[in-house]
């Protein structure tokens, strides 16, 4: 049976973080920095010491400061895109996610397949072992069964927060529930509300235009009308298409994120390649 404590060495954490996970022959501590982060953890005798910018883990130390891993993420929130294993960039694993946003595969850099994974309906992961990110894409503490979702800590085995929701009842009556017990449309990338996931499916018309602005706008990515105009799309120079709207580059892994319609990523490249036009709209059908 775990036992979790939410006190630090100076007494109360006012925050209420979770700072230690224990039960018979595994004890667990955990540790923040200023701003409220997961800074160490410490796994059955492991430290490992986390980096971030701004809310994205970037590498990974251990206890005598030596580099152990980085990761690159995409624009959007909670989107890890690349795995850099030591201190060298040679050994890269690429990370895949679902449109929840969830890791479901890691590949190579040849491009070949490493490992796969897959959740029950609130995230029960089929492995606690491998790479950090996971469900949602947030981070995964194997050795406990639980993911950091930043303003606290959530139990895939119950379903539930472990700590109360610090905005309180904003999110709903249940302080511990996760997502309104609806983890197939919502999703909480802080841990403090839920959030809709769009559903994108063919034919859904003006709807489901609707869902892909709302998807890509929580990503970080901008959708304008423009009254209707339709704008020609370039070829980027990272081999990505350029986005008339925003002028991000769109590349493969976007994705992944969502079902695309219409026109392959690598259809409407060549028909860059060869000069044609590419409107606005087919741009869109890559998110």
């Amino acid at each position: 049976m775990w036992t979790y404590a939410y006190l630090c060495p100076l007494g109360y954490n006012l925050d209420n973080q979770l700072t230690a996970a224990n039960k018979t022959g595994s004890a667990n501590s955990l540790a923040y920095d200023g701003v409220g982060r997961l800074s160490q953890t410490t796994l059955a005798g492991v430290i490992t010491n986390l980096n971030y910018d701004g809310s994205d883990l970037v590498a990974e130390y251990n206890s005598t400061g030596a580099l152990l891993r980085r990761y690159v993420h995409g624009p959007g929130v909670d989107e890890p895109l690349v795995w850099y294993e030591g201190a060298v960039t040679t050994a890269k694993t690429w990370l895949y996610s679902d449109h929840q946003g969830s890791i479901v595969a890691t590949a190579n850099t040849a491009g070949t397949s490493t490992a796969t994974y897959s959740y029950g309906p609130y995230g029960e992961p089929n492995a606690t072992t491998g790479v950090r990110f996971r469900y949602t894409g947030q981070q995964l503490l194997g050795p406990l069964n639980l993911y950091y979702y930043k303003a606290r800590f959530y139990s895939p085995a119950i379903g539930r927060f472990l700590q109360t929701d610090p905005i309180g009842y904003q999110d709903g009556l249940n302080w511990y529930a996760y997502v309104g017990n609806n983890p197939f449309n919502r999703n909480d990338s802080s841990g403090l509300g839920a959030e809709s996931i769009a559903k994108l499916v063919v034919g859904l018309g003006a709807k489901g235009i609707e869902g892909v602005e709302k998807l890509i706008a929580r990503r970080g990515w901008r959708v304008s009308e423009r009254e209707g105009v339709e704008q020609a799309a370039t070829k980027g120079p990272n081999g990505g298409i350029v986005c008339p709207d925003c002028q991000k580059e769109v590349f493969s892994y976007d994705i992944n994120h969502v079902k695309k319609w219409g026109e392959t990523q690598k259809e409407i490249l060549n028909r860059l390649d060869n000069g044609e036009n590419v409107t606005r709209s087919e741009v869109r059908n890559l998110y």
